[in-house]
């Protein structure tokens, strides 16, 4: 094997251990490539092998000293490369301000984010990063106990995550902002907001890792109102969650949270050696929102994954719904009055020829990281699945037009950011269809194949608006009993009625579908028992 093939073996290695839940075999792995790199002689295969290795001390080993060295070496590289700044430039510097926040080296991590922020400027497609920015400016103000300024930024960064969709980073924010309230003496505002954190962590959202800050944090708000009973609760169930933890083979850190827990007399100690354990910078990067998602989750996601298997429920590849059990998901959701639903169709962009070029293993590498980063960036109550072939589904229930489009947006930004860090030399994009559902408000009937019909033409749209883009079609009052075959034939004219509303991230041509071009509504027809669906043409756009 050559030395180019090995060191992708052993970052794909290193990849599967990751998931796995074997993070210091995947270090091992890295620490092969970075050598192999080395002798190569190629910036490319060692700055992918630091950034990975930096995230996966920094948040996968809670070792964020041992990130460090990692950190410089990758930012060096890329201070050495004469190109444009990229958005993972900005996303390496924000990694390290979070690591060296978790050191309190505040001076050094405020260097990061000045960086970042100087880069981020001369990027207009990065509001994720940006956000990411304000908020750990905001952290950083909270650190020296600037409380005035760490509330104005946090906020800011809280309207920039709601405006964009970023559930997880909004609940991140939200959590802060009670702990500026905690810091600046105001215990019973906190404890308001941190309850309504906490509320959303034991529902699942946000991952295991708010969860924990939530409840540490709710600890630390009982000993600030001299409530130490309702404290030692919390810390109680702090407890308990490390042995979960422990039992998913979360290795060190969790170990020693619980031997900590089992002395009720030392809360507050407890309560400090949590915050300096555990990761806070769900706002700062993509490896980051992975972590949330595995974890101490991971034992229960592969039990879960193997009962859903063993009931058809899934798909063996990405471990996704697949199309039969979304649909019978999709056909549970309450719908009425003027709840909405958001129907988004995820396409991977030339992926025929992906697979032609690089064969079919790079292909179902692809699809299981696009799956990955999916499952972190929706919500634990959407349903995401993999639809057929190179394409996923993802519906949120009870939604918004605007929001839907920010999470078409999101989802779309995502994937091409967590392509960037992949570093494999495939260029990895997806395009989006957006559509409501039922599409008009106030339909009796959900109506949902007729939207992932809608969302597909949408996607259309998105495709020959040169890929790398979504686009959306939703239904408004005004349109309500209109034929929806009209609307899917000839949206411009729809929107000249007021009938609907249509959406993009860039400029895109809704004109009508040419006689001979392929029907969204026969492609995404529900299945019978039994029948499989033909895959698309090589001709089609893809």
């Amino acid at each position: 094997m050559g030395d180019i093939a090995r060191v992708n073996a052993l970052l794909e290695l290193a990849r599967i251990s990751e998931f796995l839940g074997q993070p210091r075999r995947a270090a091992a792995r890295l620490d092969e490539a970075l050598v192999l790199g080395e002798r190569l002689g190629s910036p490319t295969v060692r700055l992918n092998a630091l950034v990975n290795l930096a995230n996966t001390h920094a948040f996968v080993l809670h070792d964020p000293a041992g990130a460090e060295p990692y950190f410089q070496q990758a930012i060096a590289i890329v201070q050495s490369v004469a190109r444009p700044p990229l958005p993972q430039d900005a996303g390496l510097h924000l990694g390290y301000a979070a690591s060296l926040l978790e050191r309190r080296k505040l001076d050094e991590a405020r260097v990061q984010v000045e960086r970042a922020e100087r880069i981020l400027r001369s990027l207009p497609n990065a509001d994720g990063l940006r956000s990411r920015a304000i908020g750990t400016r905001g952290l950083l103000e909270l650190e020296n106990g600037r409380y005035d300024q760490a509330r104005l930024r946090l906020g800011e960064a809280l309207t920039l995550q709601r405006r964009l969709g970023d559930r997880m980073g909004e609940t991140a924010s939200m959590l802060y902002l009670a702990k500026v309230d905690l810091k600046s003496g105001q215990p019973r505002q906190a404890l308001a907001d941190t309850a309504k954190v906490l509320e959303i962590a034991e529902r699942g959202g946000g991952g295991p890792l708010l969860l924990v800050e939530a409840l540490t944090q709710m600890a630390e708000v009982h000993e600030a109102l001299g409530d130490s009973a309702r404290a030692a609760e919390y810390s109680a169930r702090l407890q308990a969650l490390a042995g979960e933890a422990a039992a998913a083979q979360m290795d060190a850190p969790m170990a020693r949270m619980r031997e900590r827990a089992q002395a009720p007399a030392r809360i507050a100690d407890d309560l400090a050696w949590n915050r300096r354990e555990f990761v806070r910078n769900s706002l700062l990067a993509v490896l980051a929102l992975l972590v949330l998602a595995g974890g101490i989750a991971l034992a229960r996601l592969r039990r879960r994954q193997r009962r859903l298997i063993e009931a058809g429920a899934t798909d063996p590849l990405t471990g996704l719904l697949n199309r039969r059990e979304a649909g019978r998901r999709i056909e549970a959701l309450e719908i009425g009055g003027q709840r909405r639903n958001a129907v988004l169709l995820v396409d991977v962009d030339r992926f025929k020829a992906i697979n032609d070029q690089q064969g079919h293993v790079a292909g179902d590498e692809i699809l299981v990281r696009i799956a990955a980063v999916l499952r972190a960036c929706c919500d634990d109550d959407d349903i995401v699945a993999r639809w057929g072939g190179e394409e996923f589904l993802v519906v949120r229930a009870n939604t918004s037009q605007e929001a839907a489009f920010a999470l078409a947006e999101h989802l779309r930004e995502s994937i091409q950011r967590a392509d960037a860090l992949a570093g494999d030399g495939i260029e990895v994009t997806v395009s989006l269809g957006v559509a409501s559902s039922p599409f008009f408000p106030g339909a009796q009937d959900g109506g949902w194949q007729e939207a992932v019909g809608l969302a597909d033409r949408a996607l259309y749209v998105a495709k020959h608006a040169g890929r790398n883009a979504w686009a959306g079609l939703w239904g408004l009052a005004e349109g309500r009993g209109v034929d929806l075959y009209s609307v899917r034939q000839n949206p411009e004219a729809a929107l000249a009625q007021g009938w609907i509303a249509i959406g993009g991230n860039r400029p895109m041509s809704w004109s009508p579908v040419r006689e001979g071009e392929p029907d969204a509504s026969y492609r995404h027809a529900p299945l019978r028992e039994g029948e499989e669906r033909t895959p698309r043409r090589g001709g089609e756009t893809g």
